[in-house]
């Protein structure tokens, strides 16, 4: 609609163009064939416009509530369980007992930003990284 418009009010400018100064009679029935438009457009974008644009943000407000509502089912679940979760340590692990103590002392004096583990592979540093995921201390803390 307004693209019909602003073609119809492009065509009213070219034959208004074309009238010569002394048909006054014409400039006058121009005239107000373009304040019509300029009302129209106006109309357009103080109603319709505003209009539309009401429409699209409720639409994203069901939306938003939706996931919303998703969210707060998963919540329900134990907190964001499945591919979200840190997955879980083998009841025993040998050896871990002193870098995990060292890992957690690092994060919880909250000196340290980021804390780095590294290691040549199969050492065991993804292991060692989710037994500080699933410690109670830092549970507690984060």
């Amino acid at each position: 609609m307004f693209t019909d418009r602003l073609q119809g009010g492009q065509s009213l400018v070219l034959k208004c163009a074309k009238v010569r100064g002394w048909n006054y009679c014409a400039k006058y029935l121009y005239a107000r064939k373009l304040m019509a438009l300029e009302k129209s457009l106006l109309k357009f974008f103080q109603i319709e416009a505003a209009a539309q644009s009401y429409r699209d943000n409720k639409n994203v407000l069901v939306v938003v509530k939706s996931m919303d509502s998703k969210l707060d089912r998963m919540g329900t679940m134990g907190g964001f369980g499945g591919c979200c979760d840190v997955p879980s340590v083998r009841d025993f692990v040998v050896g871990f007992d002193e870098p995990l103590r060292e890992l957690k002392l690092k994060i919880l004096e909250g000196q340290e930003q980021v804390v780095v583990i590294s290691a040549p592979g199969g050492c065991g540093k993804t292991t060692l990284a989710k037994m500080v995921c699933h410690d109670p201390q830092i549970k507690g803390t984060f």
